[in-house]
Parts: structure tokens; C-alpha cells; sequence
């Protein structure tokens, strides 16, 4: 870079044009910048971005090569390295932006693809003040995204052979387009060839050295890059084998095939100095001078006797490290047991209401929110005894009431059959046989004989100073459904006449009219709760016409869910629900859902709060209850089904 323009000059201009972005598109274009200074610059600082021994100079090679053709430092240079510098650097941001969109570890989703587009728009727009659109450049541009391009596309493709390497190395092809700038800016075409010449081969040994540093997460996530296939051939294995990290890198080290591969790359890149010598480019015959120091390295590291060549010294700063695997599913399970079980009262997903409902100043919900994620929980194996006697103890208290103050609803089934439910994992489940008594007797007189199942429970009249309509409505098929799964793990040889019944009437309203007849919960969560209340009966030995309907019901409900499956970008919460759902009748799970679930976890390991079912605000209007702590638990549960496909299927 000439002394005139500077790239603290340059990341000023950067910064200017993201900041004529909307304020959603600016905030993901900051994270953009953070990433590309923790994944291509050697300090973490975006002022030494792609300065590192082993990242392509895709910032600098035009400079080099300018100075080689000993182009003056006047305005028309300064004008070049400018707009060359502005567009790479837009365009390392929109592949890294496109990446990002694919990569379970960066929090860029598909909210992204706008903001790739921009910025590759950009970068083609700073090329284009400096290039007209007759320039021989435009061929090569395109030539190089094109190779870039059809490189990503491939990506869990097995690489083999000279032509899958090269095709690999695609992906580095736009660090040709700053050359060639450089090139035709110096009116030195006739040089391209060779320079080209030499950039395959550059790219090539930076697409090895990338791939061997990231093997053992390569390996994890599935991608058959160059040096895995070498390895598995070399140790008689299938490419596509099923292998693990440690085995692959003990096949590297046992049959010599880095060094093999690294001989090859040494080869290469002394054919390049020749070239650059032959054309008079000593700066791209130095910086292959330089990047020899890594591959010489690598080749020692993965020696059993590793020795430093004494003609050959390590590049000073050369040092090649390797990217850690990060399996992306466990990481994200480990932590949102961390957040849920960092509070055993899940306080965070009381329900506390200030503004008078029920003509009071404060009321507070707390066994059902918290006992539904100690139930979500206990599925999953955690030991939480102690929690569950305490949810119990609240229930009863309070006369089996949302809100933790006598009095003050009415009785429902939701928290009946919460507790129906909790009772198997409590740490004497005996002890609630009595208990539940009086609530069970109490539901048993209120069930209509078509099996309908009130919402709330009323032992005579209603209390005087409850109002004449119940809440927000009395009938609610995914409440019901809750309940007769309660009813289910309670005792179902006692109460199976009933469930049946009940089933039946829950499911016929259903084909009468859909989920319209779910009244207080979001529609994906009921559709989980009606599929699982399907399978668990499809599961016991049921009549014939409870069959029959049964069967009605699942294939609408799965002809919903394929449509529902169909829909694009849900939220976690909604991911998580289609993907619990899914599991519910053993359909494979969307990893789209698993991208979304992992991309959005905040780092405490919790995801944001989601609408989840009806509560009351100002005035008795209805409004959504929604909690960190539920939601996380949702997702939780989600990303536990999807541990338990991916160990099935291996």
C-alpha cells in the first residue's frame, strides 16, 4: 500500500457505506465485521485482516504486483489500490456472509442473504469505476466467481486426484480478480497467463493448508475434504466411511501422507518461483518463498520423528494451528442445561401480573409455567424429585389454580393433568394417589357424556366475584389433550373407558375445525400435543372406533404438518415445536430447524421468549404468555430428539 491511502483510510470508507444500512441490516453487518476479524485476521483486529501466514492475500496482491510492474505512486494508483482494496474487501464479506447463513456456529441466518447481496453489489460497483464494462477484466471476474462458486456447491463432495483438488481450491479463485486488476491496470496482459498460472498453484497449497488445520472438524461435521480422502485411501477406508477425528489424523500420521501432500505443495510453489522469476515478479516469488514455511511445518507436525530441515528455517510468525471441532449440537445442548438448570425455581417463567387483573394488584402463576419445564426436563433423565413434590405441594395449596392465590379462578384441567403427568417422576409417586382424589372425583363430574371436558372446574356455582364469562372460553382441544396425557401416565387401566371417550370428542372436533378448536395455545404447540397424543394411544390397545378415528385425525394432522413443514425461516420456538412434532410420529427432523434452534441461542444457552398460550392484560383483553425460560426448554427438548436421531442413525 502506498503512503497516500491507508487501511485505516480504507476501513473508514468501509464503514460509511454500512452505515447508510437500516438499523436491522447495520446490526448484522456489525457482527459480519466481528467475524471476519476472528476468522481471517492473526490479531482478531480487522486492521490485519488476511495478514496471516497462511490467509490469502487477497487485500495486497495488487499492491505487490503493481510494485513489481513499477507503477508510479500518482493519482491514478492511489485511485486503483483504492477501489481494487474496497471490492475484495466486499467481497471477502459476502462469501464469509453467504457462509455464515450455512454455518451452525455464526449467528447470521437468513436474514442474511440481503445483506450478501449488498455487499457483492458493492464490491462489483468499486470495480466497475475503474474498469469499464468493455475491459478484458469482466471475463475473469466472472470466471472466478463462477469457480468459486461451483467449490462451495461441492462442499461435502469426496475431493480426489488433481482435478478435485483444483476444484476445491475454487473456492480461493477470487484472489485472481485483484491480480488481473493489477495487470491490466499496468497494461501488462500478456503477463496474465502466468500469473494465473502461478495463483492455481498458490491456491491450491492455501485450500491444503486451511483443510489440514481443520480436519478434526471436518471430519466431525461430514466434509470429505482433500487430505481426509488421501488418508482414508491410504489406509484402505471408503471415502464416505464413517470415521472419527482421532482416527483420521492417526491415518495421516501412520501412512506419511502429509508429508507426501506437503512435498507435492513444496513442489508447487517452486515451480511458482521459477515462473515469478522467469517474469520478473519477485514479490510473488517471495511470498511463495513465505508460504513454504507452514507447509514445512505442517509436514513436521504430522511427522512421528518430526526435524527441522537446517537449510530450511520456519518462517518467523509462520505457526499453523489447528481449528478445535466443535460438535455444534452437543455445545448448544450442554448449554441450555446450563441456563435451565441454573435456577431450579425457574422464576423467570412465573407468570406475575400488575396491572389488576382479577381486580388485584399483583397475582402470580407459578406452578404451571415452572412444573411444565421440570415435566419437559424429566423426559429428558434429569433427577428432579425434589422440584416436582414442590410444584405438587403449590397445586394442591391453591385448589389446582393457575394463579398461586386461593379463589382467585376457577380450578382447571391444565394444571390437573400438569400434575397428572408430573406424578411419575415425583420421588414417591404413592404419596399423590390421595392427593389427587378429590380433583379427579371433581373432573369425573363435570365430563359431559359426548366426552367434552370443560377447561374449568366449578363445584356448584361459580364464585360471586368471578365474572360471568370464564376467562376465554370453556373448550380448548389442546387443554383437553394435555389432560388425557396426564390421564394416560396416571392410570390408564382406570380411566381408559374415559380417555377414549374424551379422545374421541377431541378428535372429532379437530375434523370439524382444525385447529380453531384450540383456544388458548399457539397453533404449532397444539399440533405437537394432538400428534403426541395420537401416538400414545395408537400405543395401547384401543376400540375399533376409537381407531378408526384415530387414524382420521393423524392423517389430517400429518397432512397439516407437512404443510406447516413447508413453511420457510420459523422462529426457535416454532423449530423447535415442528421439530418435537415431527419426532412424535417419527418423521426424519429439517436441519434447517436444527440451523435455526443453534444460530439463535443466546450465549447464556437460553433463546429469546415466544408466544406460547392466551393470558389477560389491561382491561381482561388477552394477550400472550411468553418466557425465556419455557422457550428454552422447548428447544431444549428439540435439540435433545435431534441427539437422539443422530445417534440411531450412526
Amino acid at each position: 500500500m502506498t503512503d497516500t491511502i491507508s487501511r485505516e483510510q480504507l476501513l473508514a470508507d468501509v464503514d460509511r457505506y454500512l452505515d447508510s444500512f437500516p438499523p436491522h441490516l447495520a446490526e448484522l453487518a456489525m457482527l459480519l465485521k466481528q467475524d471476519m476479524a476472528a476468522s481471517a485476521s492473526p490479531t482478531g483486529q480487522l486492521y490485519d485482516l488476511f495478514t496471516g501466514a497462511t490467509d490469502p492475500p487477497l487485500l495486497t496482491l495488487h499492491t505487490w504486483l503493481l510494485d513489481d510492474f513499477a507503477v508510479p505512486g500518482d493519482e491514478r494508483r492511489v485511485l486503483l489500490e483504492r477501489h481494487v482494496w474496497l471490492s475484495m474487501f466486499f467481497a471477502a464479506a459476502a462469501i464469509l456472509a453467504r457462509e455464515s447463513i450455512c454455518s451452525e456456529l455464526a449467528a447470521l441466518d437468513a436474514r442474511a442473504v440481503v445483506l450478501a447481496q449488498l455487499l457483492a453489489q458493492e464490491s462489483s460497483r468499486h470495480l466497475a469505476l475503474i474498469f469499464p464494462v468493455e475491459s478484458a477484466l469482466w471475463p475473469i471476474y466472472h470466471s472466478c466467481w463462477g469457480l468459486h462458486a461451483e467449490s462451495a456447491v461441492a462442499d461435502h463432495t469426496p475431493v480426489s486426484g488433481e482435478e478435485g483438488l483444483r476444484r476445491a481450491a475454487g473456492r480461493l479463485a477470487p484472489l485472481k480478480i485483484p491480480a488481473a486488476a493489477a495487470a491490466l491496470a499496468a497494461e501488462r496482459s500478456d503477463l496474465l497467463p502466468r500469473i494465473m498460472e502461478i495463483l492455481d498453484d498458490v491456491c491450491v497449497v492455501l485450500q491444503v493448508l486451511h483443510d489440514v488445520s481443520t480436519i478434526r472438524r471436518d471430519i466431525q461435521w461430514g466434509r470429505q475434504t482433500y487430505p481426509v480422502v488421501r488418508a482414508l485411501q491410504a489406509a484402505g477406508m471408503a471415502s464416505g466411511q464413517p470415521a472419527t477425528p482421532d482416527g483420521v489424523l492417526a491415518a495421516l500420521m501412520l501412512t506419511g501422507v502429509v508429508a507426501a501432500i506437503g512435498r507435492e505443495c513444496l513442489a508447487r510453489l517452486d515451480a511458482c518461483k521459477t515462473i515469478a522469476s522467469e517474469v520478473c515478479l519477485p514479490s510473488l516469488s517471495a511470498y511463495c518463498e513465505r508460504l513454504a514455511g507452514p507447509v514445512r511445518e505442517m509436514i513436521g507436525l504430522f511427522s512421528l520423528r518430526p526435524q527441522q530441515e537446517p537449510s530450511q528455517p520456519a518462517t518467523s510468525g509462520s505457526s499453523l494451528t489447528f481449528a478445535p471441532p466443535i460438535n455444534a449440537l452437543d455445545t448448544a445442548i450442554k448449554m441450555a442445561e446450563g441456563y435451565l438448570l441454573a435456577d431450579l425455581t425457574f422464576r423467570e417463567s412465573w407468570e406475575i401480573q400488575r396491572q389488576g387483573l382479577l381486580g388485584k394488584a399483583e397475582v402470580i402463576g407459578r406452578p404451571f409455567p415452572a412444573g411444565s419445564i421440570i415435566e419437559l426436563l424429566c423426559r429428558e433423565g434429569h433427577k428432579l424429585g425434589e422440584q416436582v413434590d414442590e410444584i405438587a405441594q403449590l397445586l394442591a395449596a391453591n385448589g389446582y389454580r393457575y394463579f398461586d392465590h386461593p379463589g382467585a379462578v376457577l380450578p382447571d384441567i391444565d394444571d390437573l393433568g400438569l400434575l397428572l403427568r408430573l406424578v411419575p417422576y415425583a420421588a414417591d409417586p404413592q404419596t399423590y394417589r390421595e392427593l389427587l382424589q378429590p380433583p379427579l372425583r371433581l373432573l369425573e363430574s363435570q365430563i359431559g357424556e359426548s366426552g367434552a371436558i370443560p377447561v374449568w372446574l366449578t363445584e356448584g356455582d361459580a364464585p360471586a366475584h368471578l365474572p360471568g364469562v370464564i376467562l376465554w372460553g370453556a373448550d380448548c382441544i389442546a387443554t383437553q389433550a394435555n389432560l388425557l396425557l396426564g390421564l394416560i401416565a396416571y392410570d390408564w387401566a382406570a380411566y381408559q373407558g374415559q380417555i377414549e371417550r374424551s379422545a374421541a370428542h377431541i378428535f372429532g372436533r379437530y375434523l370439524d375445525s382444525g385447529l380453531g378448536a384450540n383456544h388458548y395455545y399457539v397453533p404449532l404447540y397444539a399440533q405437537w400435543i394432538l400428534l403426541t397424543l395420537v401416538r400414545q394411544l395408537n400405543s395401547r390397545p384401543v376400540s375399533a372406533s376409537t381407531a378408526a378415528i384415530l387414524a382420521e385425525a393423524q392423517a389430517s394432522l400429518a397432512a397439516r404438518l407437512d404443510q406447516e413443514c413447508r413453511r420457510p425461516a420459523p422462529t426457535p420456538q416454532d423449530a423447535a415445536l415442528l421439530a418435537l412434532a415431527c419426532s412424535s410420529i417419527d418423521l426424519p427432523l429439517s436441519l434447517a430447524w436444527r440451523t435455526t434452534l443453534i444460530k439463535r441461542q443466546r450465549y447464556d444457552g437460553s433463546w429469546a421468549a415466544e408466544p406460547l398460550y392466551i393470558t389477560g392484560t389491561r382491561g381482561g383483553l388477552a394477550t400472550w404468555y411468553s418466557s425465556r425460560s419455557f422457550t428454552t426448554a422447548l428447544c431444549y427438548s428439540a435439540l435433545k430428539a435431534y441427539a437422539r436421531e443422530g445417534a440411531q442413525s450412526s
